[in-house]
């Protein structure tokens, strides 16, 4: 099979033999997630399961991060319809990447931030991640909850003890800590990290595409059933709520006048 490549504004593409890979191209905003990105993904999706060949996706970030999360602009100016709209269009992104073809593998660096961002790695069939790599759920520090969805998804992905301790104390989890728990397939130094995930691609285009097809589709099912859980107008309203709660809404302007520092970690939540 030929080389080919397309390129999006936001996600790029290539095919290589049987191996390809689906990168995050917004490396100034550290990848981070507006629906735009998750439209250009959705489309990607369906260009490789148009390649028969194609056995391995691998899915990266460009740059310093693999994703901050979603744009940090949609909870400045966003309203809580606006919110929960992203909420349900990660959903979708979500559900599509379990239904791809290809079987996929994450090679996740930098920062993994919010639960737009791991619920992407979860998504993904194999996971593996640089050891310095940042995993975290901001959202408490922005005044708002974690949607339904991204709740349910991740406990069923982290267990829900660890799933509740990141969403209500909003700081990292060691890389050690997801490997232990059987979020991460594996953890590599930082320079080895996308070499390795291109090593394991190459094993698994040595087995049966057929094979490999229905094994995945055997453990997909679940995360298929939690991706396209319920989105209830009660997230709606409990947003609403919170972005016009004086508390939440001082703990969230606070924040976001720490992410305006040109050091900031992030661009996204």
């Amino acid at each position: 099979m030929k080389k080919e490549r397309r390129i999006l504004p936001l996600v790029t593409a290539s095919v290589d033999g049987a191996v390809g890979e689906l990168c995050l191209t917004r490396p100034q905003q550290r990848n981070a997630i507006n629906d735009h990105m998750i439209e250009q993904v959705l489309s990607l999706c369906q260009w490789f399961d148009q390649h028969e060949g194609v056995k391995v996706v691998i899915l990266r970030g460009e740059g310093a991060a693999f994703s901050a999360g979603m744009d940090i602009d949609l909870f400045r100016h966003g309203t809580a319809k606006q919110m929960a709209a992203a909420a349900d269009l990660t959903r979708q992104m979500v559900e599509r990447i379990t239904m791809m073809n290809a079987v996929v593998v994450a090679a996740i660096h930098g920062s993994c931030v919010g639960v737009s961002s791991i619920m992407l790695a979860a998504a993904c069939d194999l996971r593996y991640a640089a050891r310095d790599t940042a995993f975290f759920l901001p959202e408490i520090n922005l005044g708002i909850p974690v949607s339904y969805s991204g709740m349910s998804g991740l406990a069923k992905s982290l267990g829900s003890a660890l799933t509740l301790e990141m969403a209500l104390l909003g700081r990292p989890v060691p890389t050690e800590r997801l490997y232990q728990k059987n979020f991460l397939n594996g953890i590599f130094e930082p320079q080895d990290l996308l070499t390795e995930s291109r090593d394991i691609a190459a094993q698994l285009t040595r087995s049966s595409a057929l094979v490999l097809r229905m094994t995945k589709q055997q453990m997909a099912h679940d995360i298929r059933t939690l991706a396209s859980a319920h989105h209830s107008f009660q997230f709606i309203s409990d947003l609403g709520a919170a972005l016009v709660d004086p508390e939440s809404m001082g703990i969230r302007n606070d924040y976001l006048r720490r992410l305006r520092d040109p050091d900031a970690p992030t661009r996204g939540a």
